[in-house]
């Protein structure tokens, strides 16, 4: 499964071959395999953040989950309150005003 992580780490370059093939299989709506994902957690968190979206809503797609995504955040901050998980709900098409 795969999560969004707020702490801080080391982040890692990610490698072009992995890049191509991750957002083509988002393209495409496939599977990630387990070395993709470590490669993509393991990035910048802006990178991160921006393929696992992409990814949760691809493969939500995919298998007819379009109800709603549920994306795990890992928060281990000791802060007490916050977030730990980001839901994505289809819009109205309106702006809601």
């Amino acid at each position: 499964h795969l999560h969004i992580d707020s702490q801080r780490r080391n982040a890692h370059a990610l490698p072009e071959t992995v890049r191509l093939s991750v957002e083509q299989k988002i393209r495409r709506q496939e599977r990630w395999t387990s070395l993709e994902k470590a490669h993509v957690l393991g990035a910048k968190h802006e990178l991160t953040i921006r393929y696992v979206l992409a990814y949760a809503l691809s493969r939500a797609k995919a298998t007819g989950r379009t109800g709603a995504v549920w994306i795990p955040l890992g928060m281990s901050t000791g802060a007490q309150g916050h977030a730990n998980a980001v839901c994505l709900l289809p819009g109205r098409g309106d702006s809601g005003a």
